[in-house]
Parts: C-alpha cells; sequence; structure tokens
C-alpha cells in the first residue's frame, strides 16, 4: 500500500457470492503478505478482490483443483 487506509481482501465464488472476508482493517503504509489454507474450500474457480481506499481495487482468478 502506498499510503495508510482501509483496505478488504474477499473471496467469490464464480457466480459473485461473496464467500469468506479474509482482511478488512486499517493498514499503514507498506509491502504486506498473508498465507491462507484454501483447504475448506471445495475444487472450483474463485476471486479474491482486494480493495483500498482511494478507489484502488484488484482482482485475481484462483483455480483450486
Amino acid at each position: 500500500m502506498a499510503s495508510a487506509g482501509k483496505i478488504t481482501i474477499a473471496l467469490y465464488n464464480s457466480a459473485g457470492q461473496m464467500i469468506k472476508v479474509l482482511v478488512n482493517q486499517q493498514q499503514e503504509a507498506g509491502t504486506y503478505t498473508m498465507q491462507w489454507n484454501t483447504g475448506d474450500l471445495p475444487k472450483g474457480s474463485y476471486f479474491i478482490t482486494a480493495a483500498a481506499e482511494g478507489n484502488l481495487k484488484q482482482t485475481i482468478k484462483l483455480v483450486k483443483q
């Protein structure tokens, strides 16, 4: 994150339904990593969306086999 702000990272299924919020908190500026065990998810396609204040948003596709 280039500057401090609230960040939300959420997991969606292929139908666009939110499955889980992974992060929803205020963060200081900096680089972050996270680990998450997908063992509780069935096989399929998912989307992870990261959104931060200032209209910053990124979505990536996750395929669990």
